[in-house]
């Protein structure tokens, strides 16, 4: 049995086009982790770069602090089409 998750996946190589998928927690630590680092603009860039971003978990696990903030970024900067 298939879930809504792998038939994007499915969809995607079938049309080609890119796609990343990652659970909300990692999504978060990995803007978090870029931010100390100074390269959170950066790492924006790199997540706007797939047509789809498959969030998973999102509302299963607690968002650290900060980590709200970081998120809101990603969706606003994909939104805005940031290139």
């Amino acid at each position: 049995m298939y879930s809504a998750q792998d038939a994007r996946r499915r969809h995607c190589r079938q049309t080609r086009r890119r796609h990343r998928a990652a659970a909300v927690a990692d999504l978060i630590g990995s803007l978090a982790r870029s931010e100390r680092e100074g390269r959170l603009q950066e790492r924006i860039r790199f997540l706007c770069r797939p047509s789809l971003l498959i969030v998973d978990e999102i509302a299963y696990l607690p968002v650290v602090q900060g980590g709200g903030n970081l998120f809101f970024q990603l969706v606003n900067a994909r939104y805005d089409g940031v290139p």
